[in-house]
Order: C-alpha cells, then sequence, then structure tokens
C-alpha cells in the first residue's frame, strides 16, 4: 500500500511535469504560426509591390512626382 502511495505521487508529479511541456509546446506552435501569418502577409505585400508602405508616405510619394511635373 505505501508502495502504491509512492508510486502514485511520483506518476502525479511526471503527468505534471508533461503536461507543463505540453502547454509550453502548444505556446510555442501557436507563437510559431503566428510568425509564418506575418511573413506570408510580408511577403504578399512584397508581391503585390505595396513593400508594406503606409498609405500615406504612398500619397506624399504621389504628390511630390506630381509637383515635379509641375
Amino acid at each position: 500500500m505505501c508502495e502504491s502511495r509512492g508510486e502514485n505521487k511520483a506518476l502525479k508529479k511526471d503527468f505534471a511535469e508533461l503536461r507543463q511541456l505540453y502547454n509550453d509546446a502548444q505556446e510555442d506552435i501557436q507563437i510559431l504560426r503566428e510568425a509564418l501569418a506575418k511573413e506570408k502577409n510580408c511577403s504578399s505585400k512584397i508581391k503585390d509591390g505595396t513593400d508594406g508602405i503606409d498609405p500615406r508616405q504612398d500619397l506624399i510619394s504621389e504628390l511630390e512626382k506630381s509637383q515635379e511635373k509641375v
């Protein structure tokens, strides 16, 4: 009976450690998914030719080009 209690405590401790490792792995996976999504978003902007430029910066550059023409 005493051995069973000791084994039970050891198993509970092992289970808690495994649960923590699992939770850590899930957090890492989520971070990697977010980073991958950002990378895909950036690469699609580059393919679209926007290069992640702020629309205001784009407007400013257009105004500058139009002023050069005048």
